[in-house]
């Protein structure tokens, strides 16, 4: 019955080489999200490798000829390496090892941030890896309760990733938001008087997603809206 529900959770329950960490609740979480991926390869990097239980889940979940790329500080991960699942060394804030795994293998489909958990980490991270995703992309980020704990605070300095999120909401709604500078919204289509500049996050994510604990954005296309009466 797992299976038919989740076939996250049902590995996860199942007979599996190494162990898994995660909270009960993302496993639905990532269902959600991740589920329209699974028919077609894919390239996928979660950053955080541990003992290399989760790099065995996704790929299992994904299709078989997907590329799992996972990137950890402990060169002991390296060893997980094999067949389709990769490994490379480095840290998660240093936008130089970042770019060389985009450079090496492509823009990817779905990142999972389950790295230090510090929010500086996480926001260095965010804003070198979500830019360069493929369009129709998925970047989740968990374990964000860190952002509660005044010891990874300290670790992260002054802006949580919570607070990086919640200008990256308003950041979302630039273009119904400057509604007031321009009324263009009450015309005919074909006849705005311009487009407001807003910027390529606003263009490129269609949306963002709240849970405990995690936080997902989903790129897309976005054209600028309009309002709709009949």
């Amino acid at each position: 019955m797992i299976e038919a529900e989740n076939p996250l959770k049902a590995y996860f329950f199942g007979e599996h080489p190494r162990p898994i960490n995660k909270w009960d609740h993302y496993f639905d979480i990532y269902h959600r999200h991740f589920a329209a991926f699974r028919s077609r390869p894919i390239r996928m990097l979660e950053i955080g490798v541990y003992k290399g239980g989760s790099l065995d889940m996704w790929r299992h979940y994904f299709h078989d000829a997907s590329v799992i790329v996972g990137i950890d500080r402990n060169p002991d991960c390296k060893q997980i390496e094999g067949g389709n699942i990769k490994v490379r060394i480095g840290n998660q804030k240093d936008t130089g090892f970042l770019n060389r795994v985009v450079d090496e293998f492509g823009a990817f489909d779905v990142i999972v941030d389950d790295g230090g958990h510090i929010p500086s980490d996480q926001i260095a991270s965010f804003k070198t890896l979500y830019p360069q995703m493929a369009e129709n992309g998925v970047y989740l980020v968990e374990d964000t309760h860190t952002n509660l704990w005044p010891t990874y605070l300290r670790k992260g300095g002054a802006t949580s990733f919570m607070a990086f999120c919640s200008q990256k909401v308003l950041e979302l709604m630039q273009w119904t938001g400057q509604e007031h500078l321009i009324d263009r919204y009450h015309q005919p289509r074909g006849e705005r008087s311009g487009t407001l500049p807003v910027s390529d996050f606003c263009r490129t994510t269609t949306g963002m997603a709240f849970y405990d604990s995690v936080v997902v954005f989903e790129k897309g296309p976005r054209p600028e809206p309009y309002t709709l009466e009949r």
